[in-house]
């Protein structure tokens, strides 16, 4: 049986300021300034109600927060640590909440009880998780830092996929994500024909189709993987740069054919009008198919320019998030 707990959570009362402008158009939050329990913010999440979800990184444990442009609601993630750290956290369709961590497992927060998913109650093959997302049907897809991929069906039931019992390049999965077709989308390390950097793969419920250097032309390596609007496939690469694959077509944007620095990206998030946002150690960089507009703390609002995650609400406004609070960019 699965641990569940019961939800510990303070509700932040002091008063919110508005934020303070910097620039025309840009605003912040901090922990002077809102009900932030700190700026370490690792990602940050909307659902469909448009509220901010953000996994905020402590000294010595993680919080989520919750807010919904009024009130700052802060819940302790249980058994987090410097051990069972927080590493990232996606949002599924009927709201719930998913936290991936290095040793606690799966987490799942209901909006008013926590479930633990590790190797002790569950059939999850690891306890060291890097990403989770959730399919077309309910499925929750786990990639798994050593234990492969992991599939959590809606009753309950764990399927495993390893590199002895399918497709997976490797069982060090770096990240999941799941098109708009509902296949399946890997990065893995460790591969042999990839010479020991990441590949790529899809899974369609059937078969296995590998990406790697050989197939790509792109020295992938630490790939986090975004769908955009029209189901093209975003890599965010460390170091390499942004790879783009549109049906069978390949793209490599780096430092010597775009304005990105050799420091690579993150992630990458879009906007309504399908605009690409994306940030990494450099600033926040919005890509439209054609140009990129980079912006920094020399000439924006943003607090700084390392940069964890941005989301995009409803209205379009960019909430992005880093070590030192929250940029707000209308």
């Amino acid at each position: 049986m699965v641990l569940s707990l019961i939800l510990t959570s303070c509700e932040v009362d002091k008063p919110i300021p508005v934020p303070v402008a910097v620039y025309p158009d840009w605003s912040y939050y901090d922990t002077g300034n809102s009900g932030l329990p700190g700026n370490n913010i690792r990602q940050i999440e909307i659902d469909e109600d448009d509220n901010k979800w953000m996994l905020v990184l402590m000294t010595s444990e993680s919080k989520l927060v919750k807010y919904d442009d009024v009130n700052w609601e802060v819940y302790d993630v249980p058994e987090t640590s410097l051990i069972g750290w927080s590493y990232h956290m996606s949002i599924d369709g009927s709201g719930n909440i998913w936290i991936s961590t290095t040793g606690t497992g799966l987490l799942k927060f209901d909006g008013g009880n926590w479930t633990i998913y590790n190797e002790s109650n569950s059939g999850i093959p690891h306890t060291s998780i890097s990403a989770s997302a959730a399919d077309s049907i309910g499925n929750i897809w786990v990639s798994t830092f050593g234990g492969g991929l992991a599939k959590l069906d809606t009753n309950e039931n764990w399927e495993v996929f390893t590199m002895a019992n399918s497709g997976l390049p490797a069982d060090e999965v770096l990240a999941v994500a799941v098109d708009g077709d509902n296949n399946k989308w890997v990065s893995a390390t460790k591969h042999p024909i990839a010479g020991g950097v990441t590949a790529l793969a899809m899974f369609d419920d059937v078969s296995w189709t590998m990406y790697d250097v050989s197939v790509t032309g792109i020295p992938m390596y630490g790939v986090a993987i975004s769908i955009d609007n029209n189901n093209v496939k975003w890599l965010s690469m460390d170091g390499i740069g942004l790879g783009r694959l549109d049906g069978s077509d390949w793209t490599h944007y780096n430092s010597s054919n775009s304005p990105l620095s050799v420091n690579g990206v993150y992630f990458v998030s879009f906007d309504q009008l399908d605009n690409k946002w994306m940030g990494g150690m450099d600033g926040l960089i919005k890509f439209d198919d054609v140009d990129f507009t980079i912006y920094t703390t020399s000439n924006s609002g943003l607090i700084h320019n390392g940069i964890g995650d941005v989301a995009i609400d409803k209205k379009g406004v960019k909430w992005i998030v880093g070590p030192f609070g929250i940029s707000i960019f209308q």
